[in-house]
């Protein structure tokens, strides 16, 4: 009786959290948000959802606020999950009025030189009063070159100093001096 019991607390316990990952967002924010449980009444989506920034590049992401009609009063952006150092971030706008249709603010996120190739998933949040709501931005982040460039250019450089080394030159440098001393006549 007792395994019979553990095998279906065990199958509940992996279809709540099979079914947990497939919730919608605000759902997901708001069971994430123990103090206001199920009462974000909007949520944020980004466009894109996944980008590839080279080091010394920036790109921009389209951040929108969804069902703004059920809420009233300025909505403000932050992020959490980017590393320390190694980026720029920038809103703009920083704040905007919730009930705009359309696309609240524009994220700009730059890697500089100090960025590591990496990946990782950041989050972009959203507040209105009490509410927050949340949606995650993959990011991956390339070297500004590949690295084969470096060392091609090594092997060509060692491959012309080997064959300029190893040939011997057309001309002896005797009859190129002595050519220079002569006039045309």
């Amino acid at each position: 009786m007792e395994s019979a019991m553990s095998r279906t607390l065990v199958i509940f316990i992996l279809a709540a959290a099979l079914t947990g990952t497939n919730l919608p967002q605000p759902m997901v924010t708001a069971a994430a948000n123990q103090n206001e449980p199920f009462d974000v009444a909007f949520g944020i989506t980004v466009t894109p959802s996944s980008v590839v920034v080279k080091v010394g590049e920036e790109v921009n992401v389209n951040v929108t606020i969804t069902n703004p009609e059920k809420t009233a009063g300025q909505v403000c952006f932050s992020l959490v999950g980017f590393p320390e150092s190694g980026f720029r971030t920038s809103f703009n706008p920083e704040c905007a009025n919730s009930q705009q249709a359309g696309i609240a603010t524009v994220l700009t996120v730059e890697a500089t030189p100090a960025a590591a190739p990496q990946s990782f998933t950041a989050f972009v949040m959203a507040k209105i009063g009490s509410q927050i709501a949340q949606t995650p931005l993959n990011v991956t982040v390339e070297p500004a070159m590949p690295a084969w460039i470096p060392w091609l250019g090594l092997i060509l450089f060692f491959a012309i100093l080997g064959i300029a080394v190893a040939w011997k030159p057309r001309l002896p440098f005797k009859k190129i001096t002595s050519r220079k001393g002569k006039r045309a006549k």
